[in-house]
């Protein structure tokens, strides 16, 4: 059974989401009550549970993102939605990005917590082209969203569980 479910907002992604919903014509209200970890950013949306400042020392990020996220989870099970991870690999150094693919690596098999990572692969598959098959090599499973006029199309392009991978779900609306 989840105890909780979070949000982690990077520098104001949970607000922009929020105004694409809204601007959608869809009920936002629920975002009021989700639990957040902020990283940066200005907006604050929800029930800020901690508010971490962006730092350029990877060991007091690291600390405090660690203190958060162990106080959130409590013993229990979560759902932990990631916004904006993208945005830190944007401003990041090489050194800098394979220290927050490492912390993604600290966390992933750790079985009280379900992960999701919304990444808009638009940002990072320039300049830094190697982010994307970095996180994907980490994930247990990755699923590529994709949007036609009449529908959404969502691939799962890998996963550990045999019955899902190469799974294609379309969502007309």
């Amino acid at each position: 059974m989840l105890s909780e479910d979070i949000s982690e907002d990077i520098l104001d992604t949970l607000y922009l989401h929020r105004v694409h919903l809204k601007l959608a014509g869809l009920d936002v209200s629920f975002l009021d009550e989700m639990a957040v970890i902020k990283e940066g950013g200005h907006q604050n949306i929800g029930k800020i549970l901690k508010y971490i400042r962006p730092s350029k020392d990877y060991v007091i990020w690291f600390k405090e993102y660690s203190e958060a996220f162990n106080s959130v989870l409590k013993g229990g099970r979560l759902i932990d939605v990631i916004l904006g991870l993208e945005k830190l690999f944007l401003l990041s150094n090489f050194r800098e990005v394979m220290s927050i693919a490492n912390t993604i690596l600290t966390y992933t098999g750790d079985e009280r917590r379900i992960a999701l990572y919304f990444l808009n692969k638009d940002l990072i598959e320039g300049d830094k082209h190697f982010i994307l098959p970095l996180v994907e090599e980490i994930a247990t499973t990755v699923v590529r969203v994709s949007k036609t006029e009449e529908e959404f199309v969502m691939s799962v392009v890998k996963s550990m569980n045999r019955t899902l991978d190469g799974m294609i779900v379309t969502l007309k609306y």
